[in-house]
Parts: C-alpha cells; structure tokens; sequence
C-alpha cells in the first residue's frame, strides 16, 4: 500500500523502502491571447479576432492604400468583411469617426475581369485574404459610375458602396488578425 504526502511542494511517495521522490508535475502552458494593436477596432470573426484601423489619408508619402497599409500600418492589408454583422459594425465606426473632408473610404475589394479596364457589372473581389467571402464585396447598395476599379464605401450616402481609382487620396481601413 503506498500514501502520498505533500510536504513543502516535494512530492513523496512512502513505501517500506522510505520515501521514493516523485517528479512534479509540468508547468502549465500558457498561451498568450491574441490581442489588437491599441488604437484599432476590434472585430471578432470565426476565423479569430480581426483588427482594423480607420484613417485619413497621411499628408504625404501616400502612393495606394494598400501600400500605405503595408508600410505604415503594421503590415496589414486594405480591409474587407466577412459578414453582414462586421460591416454593419465597421460602418458604425466609420461614421463615428471624423474623417472629414473624405467622403470615401477605400476598402480591399478590386474588381475581377480578364484584362482593364473592367466593366461596370464585374464583381468585385477581396484581396490579401482579408475575407473569405466574396459576396460581401458585392452584395450591398451600389453606385458605380465606372470611374475606378476598387471598392470605396460613400460615408456621405450612409456606406453605400462605389467604385473608386485604386490610388485616390481619401480615408482608408487597413486590417489584420491580431497577434
């Protein structure tokens, strides 16, 4: 028959032999959560937390916006949603936010065609795996004029989307998954 018994954290096992020395148990691992650069909103999608910043445009070293967020956001990408939850949510802190003058707002979908420029009627696609879903980028209230071949969102026509050129000046929303 053998008894355990804990004295000061040093596990003994006692036998007739005396007290056998036991290996303590391991360390639990600890697992950092992921969390978003401050700052940034906050979306949590089934995939994980996805985090978004929405700005102005800088003053100068401006050349796309998906370059400036790859420059000088943290490596992200220009943003997309995956759900009618996330937009309704990134719309809300768009309208919030004081972006004045833009009155567009670059999002990450550009369109799909076999050679520019692209028909007004080619859908939109997201870039940089910021959604898995497609139909996100092209599902919702559109005014395209043909004058450009990203997707913006008309915060003066309450996020309605429109074609935009892919290097305008205006506000942007980079994204990515939290780290």
């Amino acid at each position: 028959m053998y008894t355990i018994i804990i004295i000061f954290a040093f596990f003994c096992m006692f036998s007739v032999e005396g007290c056998i020395p036991m290996t303590p148990p391991e360390e639990p691992v600890v697992v950092p959560v992921p969390v978003c650069p401050a700052g940034w909103f906050s979306f949590q999608r089934a995939t994980g937390l996805w985090c978004y910043i929405i700005a102005k445009p800088p003053a100068a070293g401006w050349t796309s916006p998906q370059q400036y967020c790859q420059d000088n956001q943290m490596g992200s990408f220009v943003n997309g949603f995956e759900s009618a939850a996330e937009r309704t949510q990134f719309l809300q802190d768009a309208l919030a936010a004081n972006l004045a003058p833009s009155q567009f707002l670059h999002i990450g979908a550009i369109r799909s065609c076999a050679a520019p420029p692209c028909a007004t009627t080619d859908p939109y696609v997201w870039q940089n795996g910021v959604s898995n879903d497609n139909n996100f980028a092209n599902d919702y209230i559109q005014l395209y004029d043909g004058s450009g071949q990203c997707l913006s969102m008309d915060l003066a026509k309450n996020g309605e989307y429109n074609d935009i050129t892919c290097d305008a000046l205006t506000a942007y929303s980079c994204g990515k998954y939290a780290a």
